[in-house]
């Protein structure tokens, strides 16, 4: 179904790209205009970047003002959220401000609310819940002004947690309707998986931690199949505080140990250091602290799980029933795995991993 659509992107979009580069530009603009409003619709990401390169290229060979600060807005405001995830308070709150005056300024929606939820993270990490929440309701607010429908969905992921965590019903729910709104509009898996993870939060506070538990745990699987690390982190978390509280004890420490690992991993301390505690609440050993422990190369826990059953011959699918993940999931884990390993198949990976002494002997072959 989308055959003509993604043919008719690309067409302009490339199109559309040298006319830019000869001069052509009322063509350039509007053949540049026709493959970003296919390319959006349908979700396909290069035409949209490629499509915004042309334009860029319009604006500067016009000598456009709004050239640069649009580099700079999207810059510093990428820049100051990994900052505040990162717990580099005073570098974030410096870029954000100034990602937020420049986006304002030339009306750069989607930077305003990025830098909006950069600032909203600031205040959670520094013990100001009330100030983080008010900022939120914000966010919202701004959203329902503009209609943005790609940024949006990771704030309003996070903002559900955030307005659980303060037990504030009305805001989880609200991120949930945005989320729905989202969905509905574009059938976008990221907003699906999102609004799952916000069905979740709202379940949680219901008194429904099993529900919680499911929605959140699918809302997991659904971001790490897309390849987004910290919501996938972030719903972990999450489906461990349900599992808990539905008496899962067991379970809840997977997850835990798994969103440690991968917040660790992205340099994300303050939301690791809730993983440990939430560990030692359970009665379980925290993780040890990231940095010279693990070899280069060396597999995750859970990526030693999916090959060591690798190793005993079992599918994809096999694999998924026996540790409940999607069979699209597995496969990640198993290409991270050839790729920190230097591998480029599976039985490679597992005679590597004998070479190692990673395995007892025990495996069995691979097909």
């Amino acid at each position: 179904e989308g055959a003509v659509p993604h043919a008719r992107a690309v067409g302009t979009g490339i199109g559309g790209l040298i006319h830019a580069f000869r001069g052509s530009a009322a063509t350039a603009r509007r053949e540049l205009l026709a493959a970003t409003s296919i390319a959006t619709r349908i979700e396909l990401t290069a035409m949209e970047l490629l499509s915004a390169w042309g334009l860029c290229v319009l604006d500067d060979a016009a000598g456009a003002e709004g050239a640069v600060p649009h580099a700079r807005a999207v810059g510093t405001g990428i820049g100051g959220l990994i900052h505040a995830f990162r717990g580099s308070a005073a570098t974030a709150r410096r870029d954000l401000l100034a990602a937020t005056s420049i986006a304002t300024r030339i009306e750069l929606t989607p930077m305003e609310l990025i830098s909006a939820w950069g600032l909203c993270v600031l205040d959670d990490a520094a013990g100001a819940p009330e100030a983080a929440v008010a900022r939120a309701r914000r966010i919202l607010a701004r959203w329902e002004e503009s209609g943005e429908r790609h940024y949006t969905i990771a704030i309003a992921q996070w903002a559900s947690t955030l307005f659980a965590e303060a037990g504030d019903p009305a805001g989880a729910r609200a991120c949930a309707a945005v989320l729905a709104r989202i969905a509905e509009a574009t059938a976008q898996p990221e907003a699906l998986a999102a609004l799952a993870h916000a069905l979740g939060e709202t379940a949680h506070l219901d008194g429904a931690p099993a529900t919680a538990a499911q929605e959140l745990l699918r809302a997991a699987e659904s971001f790490a199949s897309l390849g987004l690390p910290l919501a996938t982190a972030q719903a972990r978390r999450r489906a461990a505080a349900a599992l808990a509280a539905a008496g899962e004890t067991g379970r809840a420490a997977d997850q835990l140990r798994e969103a440690h690992e991968i917040f660790a991993g992205l340099g994300a301390a303050r939301a690791a250091g809730q993983c440990a505690a939430g560990l030692a609440a359970l009665g379980r050993k925290p993780p040890r602290r990231a940095g010279g422990g693990r070899r280069a190369g060396a597999l995750s826990r859970r990526e030693s799980e999916v090959m060591a059953l690798v190793a005993q011959g079992l599918t994809s699918r096999d694999i998924g029933g026996r540790l409940f993940l999607s069979p699209r999931t597995v496969e990640m884990h198993v290409q991270n795995s050839l790729d920190k390993l230097g591998c480029r198949t599976r039985a490679e990976a597992v005679r590597r991993l004998t070479e190692l002494g990673t395995w007892s002997g025990t495996a069995g072959p691979v097909p």
